[in-house]
Parts: C-alpha cells; structure tokens; sequence
C-alpha cells in the first residue's frame, strides 16, 4: 500500500511539473514583476536600465529587452524550461493609467522555433502591476518568422535587424515589426 501511494505521489508530483510551465508568458510576467517590485520598488521605469540589445547596422534608440530562461519543478529530463524575451515597446496613457506595451517572444524548449508571440501590457496597481495579455496570433507569427528566416541558425526573438512601431487607438494597441509585417493587437477595454 505504501508503494502504490509513493508511486502515485510521484506520478502526481512529474504531471504536474508540466503544468508550471504550459502558459511560459505568465511565468515571464511572475518574472518581471518580481524584478519591478524588487530593483524598481515597483517603478516600471526601472526597465530603462536593462538595455542590453543594440542594432549594429542601423542607428536607432536599443531595444529595451527582459528575458530569460525560464525552468519549471520537476526531475531533470522532466524539466519544463522555455527561453521568453520580452521587448518595451513603449508607454501610452489610456483613461488617464501610464500603460507600458511589451511584446513577448517564446522559442521552444529545443532552441529551434520561436514559439509565440505576444502583445502584453502592464500598468503599475497597488497590488503591484495590472496586466492585460492578447491571445496568441498564429497568423502574425507566421509572417514574422518567415521574414527572419535565413537571419541566424538559431531563432532569436527580437532580432537585432527588427524595427518596431506602437499604434493606439482608443484601447487598442497594435504593435507591428515592419520588416515582416507581422501585427498584434491587444484591446484594453474591460
């Protein structure tokens, strides 16, 4: 009996090692607020300090990038991980709220696509920061990772040769890269 309860216990326990990492954005966004409210004191423009991507064939402000390598519980060979980046696109005021627009890139567990690709937006809440997240576009991924084939053996989001654009209008943003075409929309509205 004893046996049959560890080995349920363990099945339950490498199951649900999965799960920490099925929405590998909302780990990213747990991730960056935790870095806001610890090195910021919960001031998003603390951001501006983390520039760490320059083009290098075009003059043009850095992109503003946090990401990382995201790990979920488990064994090792059981591990979730997911590499997630996330560009600041920018900050907009909407109804009178500082938002701050985020486009966030996933590649896959093996390094060799970019997953998905995301609008998100945040604005600083007593609670600590509000998010609003667009669902997945698989079309605007398809344009964009088609683009920017041939640019590198290994998929990276954002590549250095991207230029981006915010749009908004009334609560809608749109966020586009213009070498690709690709465009997400995020709607902020209630």
């Amino acid at each position: 009996m004893r046996l049959l309860i560890a080995s349920l216990c363990l099945l339950s326990a490498l199951l649900s090692s999965g799960c920490a990492m099925k929405n590998p954005v909302a780990v990213w966004q747990g991730s960056l607020d935790e870095y806001i409210a610890g090195q910021g004191a919960g001031d998003p423009n603390i951001l501006r300090d983390t520039v760490d991507m320059h083009s290098r064939r075009r003059l043009r402000p850095a992109l503003v990038t946090y990401g990382g390598e995201f790990k979920g519980p488990g064994m090792p060979g059981f591990r979730a991980e997911r590499y997630v980046n996330g560009v600041l696109l920018g900050q907009r005021e909407v109804d009178s709220r500082p938002w701050y627009f985020v486009l966030v890139g996933v590649r896959s567990r093996d390094d060799t696509e970019i997953e998905d690709i995301r609008l998100a937006a945040f604005t600083p809440a007593k609670a600590g920061l509000l998010w609003r997240v667009a669902p997945p576009d698989p079309e605007a991924l398809a344009r964009y990772t088609s683009a920017m084939e041939g640019d590198s053996p290994v998929p990276a989001f954002p590549s250095p040769l991207d230029r981006y654009t915010l749009g908004l209008s009334g609560h809608v943003a749109t966020a586009a890269e213009e070498r690709s075409g690709a465009a997400w929309e995020l709607d902020l509205g209630d």
